[in-house]
Formats: structure tokens, C-alpha cells, sequence
């Protein structure tokens, strides 16, 4: 079976971010909410399924710790501190809960890949002018075929500006500013998307590949992703910092420092609904009292 006839079962999980606001259970309603479906990507095999979510899950814990220790690594390159421009720091923690719920892809083939770039300043203009110059915008943009909107926001929400040449889009940072990505679904269907930073899953902390998790956007919906997780009730706040200072960095990946990745994958709808009503069926069939079933 070819990868664009595969189905691959995903359990995804909803992540309720930290904050002081009302949270919903069901589904992502509005970026300020923080609330973010997060899909496992499994094969068929159920028993491979339950493997493999819990493998991701300690996988993220792991690498989170291990780049986590890195940070404090006295040995930097020079090369690393002579780079200038910005990356992406895994910033302060903060409280963020997942809860399970489901996502069948089409494909392991994303329906569409998308990406951007992100500097200080002087390093946006830099690539502009590179790119025969560019001009420069606030809000979000199109991505991913018009699929989704998308930019990086500061903590209020308000998109840092971008500037737009010869098809690239370029986020202007500032060192030390946090931020979150955020994506806003355009189409009448759920999309799962997998986001990368500096080309590391923000999920696991792994080097970024199609077969990882990605996050559910609900139709016409919005979600926040605000940092790289550390385990199922944490994650790291996403920071302009340093190219020596960042993840990617930490990781050994410096070559992929300020590029934001978003691979998209509709759902497998029919699928879906037959597996929703299996569940039904077989709740149906449920007894209230088994012990005195003869």
C-alpha cells in the first residue's frame, strides 16, 4: 500500500493552556483560549497505536530534559556566537494540560507544506533585500494554500509585522520577546497540522518529520501555540533569543535556526464517522449489570 492509500489512525490531545481564562473540553474556539488538539500519528494496529503514543509521550519528556540541560552547558562554538540574527529559546514553563481525543489522516502525505522565515530587524531586511527588496505588512498571512492564516503574535495576541518578497514571508522579532504561532483554519474541515520550529517538532523536541504528531484545527477555528512541550502538563514558552542560545542550537541544529514549518493534513472523514459509529454500536450493546448475565 502507497503512502497516499495509507489511513493512519491518530490520537490527538487537547492541551489547555495556563491561563486565566474559561477552558472548554471539546474543542478549540478562540486563540486567547490557548486550547490546542494535538494529533499522534499510529499504523492500524491498535496495540502499535498504544505503543507509540506512549513512546512520543516519553520521548518529549526525555528530549525536553535533555535540552533543558544542555541550556546549561558551559562550551558554546564560536561560530554559534558570532551568528547574528535571532532563534528560538525554550523560554519560562508553564502549566498546560493534554486530554485524549481522535484524528484520521487521509495520507502520511501532507496535502500541503508551508513555511516562513523569522529575524531581528536588520536580518529580515538583509534576506528581503536579497530577494530584490520587499515590502512590509502587520497581521496575519495565507499559508499552506490559503488553508490557513498564520504569524507569530506577542503575548497580547497582536501579530509581530512581517515583511513579504518574491513569495517569502519574513516575522520581524525582537531579542527577548516572547511569542506563539498562531494558525487559523480557513477551510469547513478539520486540518491537523504539525508545526516546527528551527525544523524541531514543538511537540516531541525531535528533529520535525511528516509520521510525528501535529495540532487539530477545528473548522473555521483558531488555536495558539505558545511552546516547545515538556511533558502533559507542560511547556516551555517560545523566546527570540541568540542563535547559540536556542533549542535548535542545544539540539545540534543550528543549520535550521529561524524557519517556522506547517505541514497539513486534512481528515480521513469517512473513516471518522464509521469509527465513531462503531463506538456507538458497541456501546449500545454495554450492560448495566454483567456479573449476573448468564
Amino acid at each position: 500500500m502507497s503512502a497516499n492509500q495509507s489511513i493512519f489512525r491518530h490520537c490527538a490531545l487537547l492541551l489547555l493552556g495556563a491561563v486565566t481564562l474559561p477552558l472548554g473540553l471539546s474543542s478549540c474556539t478562540s486563540p486567547e483560549s490557548s486550547q490546542l488538539n494535538v494529533a499522534s500519528s499510529t499504523t492500524r494496529s491498535e496495540g502499535a497505536a498504544s505503543g507509540a503514543i506512549m513512546g512520543a509521550l516519553l520521548g518529549a519528556r526525555l528530549g525536553m530534559v535533555a535540552s533543558a540541560g544542555a541550556a546549561s552547558q558551559p562550551h558554546v562554538s564560536r561560530a554559534l556566537l558570532d551568528r547574528p540574527g535571532l532563534g528560538t529559546s525554550a523560554g519560562y514553563s508553564k502549566y498546560s494540560r493534554m486530554n485524549p481525543t481522535q484524528f484520521y489522516r487521509q495520507s502520511g502525505v501532507p496535502t500541503a507544506v508551508d513555511s516562513f522565515q523569522y529575524n531581528d530587524e536588520p536580518g529580515a531586511k538583509a534576506m528581503a533585500d536579497l530577494l530584490a527588496g520587499g515590502s512590509k505588512h502587520g497581521g496575519l498571512f495565507k499559508a499552506a494554500g490559503e488553508r490557513l492564516s498564520t504569524g507569530l503574535v506577542n503575548l497580547s495576541g497582536s501579530a509581530f509585522p512581517h515583511l513579504e518578497a518574491k513569495g517569502k514571508r519574513i516575522v520581524v522579532g525582537e531579542a527577548g520577546r516572547p511569542y506563539s504561532v498562531r494558525l487559523d483554519n480557513r477551510t469547513a474541515k478539520r486540518l491537523e497540522v504539525l508545526v516546527s520550529v528551527d525544523g524541531i517538532n514543538t511537540l516531541t523536541g525531535q528533529t520535525a518529520g511528516y509520521a510525528q504528531r501535529g495540532f487539530v484545527v477545528d473548522a473555521h477555528k483558531s488555536i495558539v501555540i505558545d511552546g516547545y512541550r515538556v511533558n502533559d502538563s507542560r511547556s516551555r514558552q517560545f523566546l527570540f533569543g541568540g542563535v547559540a542560545d536556542s533549542k535548535a542550537a542545544q539540539s545540534g541544529q543550528a543549520r535550521n535556526v529561524g524557519v517556522i514549518g506547517l505541514a497539513v493534513f486534512e481528515e480521513d472523514e469517512a473513516k471518522a464517522k464509521m469509527m465513531l459509529q462503531r463506538e456507538q454500536l458497541q456501546r449500545d450493546d454495554a450492560s448495566a449489570f454483567p456479573a449476573s448475565q448468564r
